[in-house]
């Protein structure tokens, strides 16, 4: 029983532990999500309302001349990009440098149907890379008939990439402090269970020294009952003492038993009792008094 109940307090302190420890981990990462898409998103409008302010600047002079400006970018770096667009043909670009990317962009951005003022999530795949990008459009008031657009793209493919790898080290730490957890569990617990460990021995002890001092009196008074039994008019009394003696040698037993008890040895065992056979020999055992 008590290694039974050491057992379920490590297993118990290790899982507490173990939860404090992920909850810890999974707060510390999604604050940093959320704090580095909202600095993104915070940047991002403030990119904006320069694009916007430049493109009605050019676009009110605009004289149908192309402006492509190439911004050298990879997988592992923050950039804003932009595009100025008049009637679904770019009219200013500030875009990566991959040629490949550059174009799925455009493609995406000509053919999708952009909400003004909404925030979009695209991913693109180039070259086994997977590319993420935070999408705003803008309409532009312009001069002419002519339908204006710029849109603003931030790259956030790097906070993509060091989400994923904060997490494989989360669950690597979380691993290793579900061991050391377990290690300090076991410590503390084999020290909190030294005096429960004590206790318990001197209950073991208490109980079997009692059961086995009941026992031989018990014995003695049983062996002059049995003498005493062949004395007619003693008969019926010394029949209701042996009685008693008996009850009080289950009992005995049964104190013996628990002294003996381990939880993982002994199975309890229920069996129907007869209250009215109870009943009678309890009257019977009165009726001399």
């Amino acid at each position: 029983m008590i290694e039974k109940i050491r057992r379920t307090l490590i297993i118990k302190y290790t899982l507490v532990i173990t939860v404090i420890l992920s909850l810890g981990f999974a707060a510390s990462y999604g604050s940093y999500r959320h704090n580095g898409v909202k600095l993104l998103y915070d940047s991002l409008y403030d990119y904006l309302t320069e694009e916007v302010w430049e493109a009605e600047e050019f676009l009110n002079n605009y004289n149908d001349k192309t402006e492509i400006h190439k911004i050298k970018s990879d997988i592992k770096s923050l950039h804003n990009f932009s595009y100025w667009i008049i009637d679904k043909k770019i009219v200013h670009a500030e875009q990566p440098q991959n040629e490949a990317l550059a174009k799925q962009l455009e493609q995406r951005l000509l053919t999708k149907n952009y909400e003004a003022g909404k925030i979009y999530h695209e991913n693109m795949k180039n070259n086994r890379q997977k590319w993420y990008f935070i999408v705003i459009k803008q309409n532009l008031s312009l001069n002419q008939a002519q339908k204006g657009e710029v849109f603003v793209l931030a790259n956030y493919t790097p906070i993509r990439k060091n989400a994923k790898t904060y997490i494989k080290i989360a669950f690597f730490a979380v691993g290793i402090m579900i061991i050391l957890s377990y290690l300090l569990a076991s410590f503390f617990v084999a020290r909190s269970m030294t005096y429960i460990e004590q206790s318990y021995k001197k209950q073991k002890k208490f109980v079997s020294d009692a059961a086995h001092e009941l026992r031989t009196p018990l014995a003695i008074l049983y062996s002059y009952a049995e003498l005493l039994e062949y004395n007619p008019q003693k008969k019926e009394v010394l029949s209701d003492i042996k009685s008693e003696i008996l009850q009080m040698n289950d009992l005995v037993d049964k104190l013996l038993s628990l002294a003996r008890y381990d939880n993982s040895t002994i199975a309890l065992q229920k069996e129907p009792v007869l209250l009215n056979k109870i009943i009678s020999e309890v009257i019977s055992s009165m009726q001399h008094l």
